[in-house]
Parts: C-alpha cells; structure tokens; sequence
C-alpha cells in the first residue's frame, strides 16, 4: 500500500475529521483531498508527467501539504528543498535532481530569484503568497500565485478574487501541524 492510498484510505473513512490545521485555519481530510486533487489536475495541465521532478520550496504550511499529497497522486518526484540552504546548496540540488518545475514561497523565491532563473532544468515556477494560494483550479489558482515560465518571464496576470498576481504575503508564514498530534516516546525496552 502506498503512501498516497492509505491518505485516500484515511479520507474515505474520516472525511470530516480535521487534517491540518495551520494557525486559524483548519481543513478536514475531505477538504485536504479536494485541494491536492485541484493541485494535481493544475500541475498535469502545466504539463507535469509522472516521474517528473517538482522542487519544493515552501516553509510549513497548508499548501505545502496539499502539493506533496498532489505530487504522490501524479508519480511526481518530490525534491524538497530546505529553506536554510545557500545559494551553492540549491544550484547544485536543482542541477543534480534535474527539477523540471519549481513551487516557492515568496520569501523564499525573492532570496534565490537568480539561482531559480538560472536553472538549465527548470522549466516552469510557481511562486506562493498569502493563506489560500492554491484553492480553487490550476495549481496556483488563488489571489496570491504566480506562475513563471523560462524564458519569457513571467505568464500575464488576472486581477480579482480568482486571479494570479505576485504579492508579498500579508503577514510571517504561519507554521503547520498535522493532526492527530501525538508526542514522540522514547520505546520502552
């Protein structure tokens, strides 16, 4: 059994009970999967092709849950950059994994924009901003996300509830925490 069909085992038999909460937002497992499902049909409509390798460069946060579960649904290969890496660091990662697409959150894309541009294997990337960047259709389909193509720069913007924009988030990136929560123990021997 996979990673991805025991979530989906998880959300048929307790589809309200909550997934995640990130601070005052908390989404049920039911919810979670409709976001990762929107995920996952944005990232194939981008292009994305099982085997494929996403960079993923996001602090803690709802979104970043969503685009894992979404990448597991796809056969993606998830490529998890840490945000404490320097510029060095994350050039040769995204060299050696041959990442063909990018998502980041806006501090994080703001600090490494040239390495991102830089890539010879990127092909596309998404940057992240504000609470609620991947609800509704596409990947990025909130208020707060942008996509970026290589070369050209950048895809033209849509204003509105509904439309992608680059936009510093409102406030710090809240952290997350997937429930239930239970303390690590030490086993007893």
């Amino acid at each position: 059994m996979s990673l991805f069909s025991k979530f989906r085992s998880v959300v048929a038999q307790q589809p309200d009970t909550t997934a995640v909460v990130e601070d005052q937002r908390a989404i049920s497992f039911q919810e979670l999967a409709q976001l990762a499902d929107k995920v996952a049909a944005g990232l194939l409509r981008a292009g994305l092709q099982p085997g494929d390798r996403v960079a993923i460069h996001l602090g803690n946060r709802l979104e970043l849950v969503a685009l894992y579960y979404a990448c597991l649904d796809i056969g993606a290969v998830i490529v998890p950059i840490n945000r404490r890496l320097v510029v060095g660091e994350i050039e040769h990662l995204l060299h050696h994994s041959g990442a063909r697409y990018y998502v980041g959150d806006q501090e994080a894309y703001s600090r490494y924009a040239a390495v991102i541009a830089g890539s010879a294997t990127l092909e596309r990337a998404w940057i992240i901003a504000g609470e609620e960047a991947l609800k509704g259709s596409g990947i990025c389909p909130g208020p707060r996300c942008s996509s970026r193509r290589r070369p050209s720069g950048h895809l033209p913007t849509r204003n509105g509830s509904r439309g992608f924009s680059i936009r510093p988030a409102p406030r710090a990136y809240p952290r997350v925490s997937c429930i239930p929560r239970r303390p690590w123990r030490r086993p007893s021997t």
